[in-house]
């Protein structure tokens, strides 16, 4: 294989196990790395380099963590797969899934650690991450709210990039925050130099605080009213402040509620909240031409950096 001579220790360790236990995704993932960038590479060296220097720590680990990838993406199949023949999500609302989900130490930690592979063998989330990374590269000193503490990664690359700035993180599920301080640290990162919040973002009061930069990563898809919170970031962002946000099209999962048709109605949404959109991304799954999008439900993953209107 092509790859084959680019190919590093810490991520060749990850690379293995995950190919392993995922026979079928083989051929997708090797596909992908046939054609990574330079700068694939540097990342996929360094995110692993980190994650093998204190969260996985044996072969043992590395197994565990190569289950959970595709237990995560076994689920995602079902509920394509699902969605594809009904067209509709799963009917559930955000009380049903914080019981059977976000409560759940086993189920959070298995999907949260999916998840983050995914940064690694997932080209959407891959490119997601790097337009973050470009976006954030030359912050003003300010502070940061992050809605959603998720498994961590955009938390720890703020951090790397500004050590002083001042940090709050807020996750409705405990478990969530817990692994995210896990893979902070592995980033050699003093995650108790960031202020987490185990609360509903809704019902939260930070005494009138304004934030320069709010990052809302794979959040609106979780929520019922999705228009609640952009208003809330809205209330939230400095005048001069901008918002990461990013969000998906026909994509199902155990915990996604809102079911975004289309971009036009997340491009629509961020300016009823307020926001002005100054860049974007978007990113359909399969190979097919726009005017299928819809028609077909493709699923597409959105972001964009947004300032207040």
């Amino acid at each position: 294989m092509q790859y084959s001579e680019k190919r590093v220790s810490e991520f060749h360790r990850i690379l293995e196990c995950v190919l392993a236990i995922n026979p079928l995704q083989r051929k997708r993932i090797e596909t992908f790395l046939e054609q990574a960038s330079k700068e694939y590479w540097t990342f996929a060296e360094e995110l692993s380099c980190n994650l093998n220097h204190s969260f996985l720590l044996s072969d043992e680990d590395r197994i565990a963590v190569a289950k959970a990838y595709k237990k995560m993406c076994m689920d995602l199949l079902r509920e394509q797969i699902r969605f594809k023949k009904s067209g509709v999500f799963h009917e559930g609302n955000a009380g049903e899934v914080y019981k059977q989900v976000y409560s759940q130490d086993d189920v959070m930690r298995y999907y949260l650690v999916g998840l983050l592979l995914s940064y690694l063998f997932w080209p959407n989330h891959y490119k997601m991450f790097r337009f973050f990374q470009e976006t954030t590269a030359q912050l003003m000193a300010g502070n940061y709210l992050e809605v959603g503490a998720g498994h961590g990664l955009f938390t720890a690359e703020i951090r790397k990039k500004y050590p002083e700035m001042d940090m709050t993180i807020v996750d409705i599920s405990k478990t969530a925050i817990d692994l995210a301080t896990e893979i902070i640290s592995s980033f050699r990162i003093d995650a108790s130099s960031i202020n987490f919040m185990n609360h509903d973002f809704l019902k939260i009061n930070l005494d009138g605080q304004k934030f320069d930069f709010i990052a809302m990563g794979e959040v609106l898809e979780h929520v019922t009213n999705p228009l609640q919170f952009l208003c809330k970031a809205r209330e939230l962002i400095s005048p001069e402040g901008l918002m990461y946000m990013s969000t998906c099209v026909n994509a199902p999962a155990i915990d996604h509620i809102y079911h975004f048709m289309d971009v036009i109605s997340i491009q629509t949404l961020l300016q009823k909240a307020g926001f002005l959109i100054t860049s974007e991304i978007i990113l359909p799954v399969e190979d097919v031409t726009e005017d299928k999008w819809f028609s077909e439900l493709v699923p597409i993953n959105y972001a964009a950096i947004c300032r207040p209107l």
